[in-house]
């Protein structure tokens, strides 16, 4: 036992001793470096995915207020493609539990409605009783 404690007492006085500790602090210096990488990596890629999300639904609010265009049409067939477009909406990934009871209600509520024209039905039954514009 006293020639293992005199080794260590003089390993541990000697320039070994500096050497093991400087690679030791190297190792551990690494490891956070490493660890610090990763973490921004996942946070870049979590971002770039939320960004993508975020265009996504953007999108997906732009169909909805085209498909309600049509569905608010005065044109029969305008009328069912808006409807159909809406439907599909509503099965998207994009739309939540409460956008989709939205749409529902939309639908279910207009009905019981005649179609409001929109303006651009207004400027087409204009442009047709106006026929020499071209």
């Amino acid at each position: 036992m006293t020639s293992v404690l005199s080794w260590l007492d003089g390993f541990v006085h000697s320039s070994g001793a500096g050497g093991l500790g400087a690679l030791l602090a190297a190792l551990i210096a690494w490891s956070a470096a490493r660890a610090g990488l990763r973490q921004r990596a996942t946070s870049a890629s979590d971002e770039s995915r939320r960004h993508a999300e975020d265009a996504r639904h953007e999108k997906w609010w732009s169909r909805l207020q085209w498909a309600l265009d049509r569905y608010a049409s005065s044109d029969p067939r305008e009328r069912h493609i808006g409807e159909a477009y809406l439907f599909e909406l509503i099965n998207s990934r994009f739309a939540d539990a409460e956008e989709a009871t939205m749409i529902e209600a939309i639908i279910e509520r207009s009905r019981d409605h005649p179609p409001v024209a929109t303006l651009s039905d207004r400027v087409r039954q204009w442009h047709r009783r106006v026929r020499w514009l071209p």
